[in-house]
C-alpha cells in the first residue's frame, strides 16, 4: 500500500456533488431523506408478533439521535 501522488486525489465535494447532498429542503440537518431511511430501516429492530403496536415512529427516535449527535443537544 502505498502513498498516493497529489495529481491522484480526487476531491469529494464538487459542484455536482455539492447538489446532490444538500439538506436545505429538510426541516433540520439531521432528519433523514426517504432513500437514506431505506438503507437505515433493515437495520431495525422488528416488532415481534405478540407486542403490542408501536406507539414511536423509529424513524423519528433515528432522527432525534442524529439531531442530537450534530449539534451537542442545544
Amino acid at each position: 500500500m502505498g502513498l498516493r501522488e497529489p495529481d491522484e486525489i480526487k476531491m469529494a465535494w464538487t459542484e455536482i456533488t455539492r447538489a446532490q447532498y444538500r439538506r436545505d429542503d429538510l426541516k433540520y440537518a439531521s432528519d433523514l431523506r426517504d432513500a437514506e431511511w431505506a438503507l437505515i430501516a433493515p437495520l431495525m429492530p422488528e416488532r415481534k408478533r405478540l407486542e403490542r403496536p408501536r406507539r414511536t415512529d423509529l424513524r423519528r427516535v433515528m432522527e432525534a439521535i442524529l439531531y442530537i449527535v450534530t449539534t451537542g443537544c442545544q
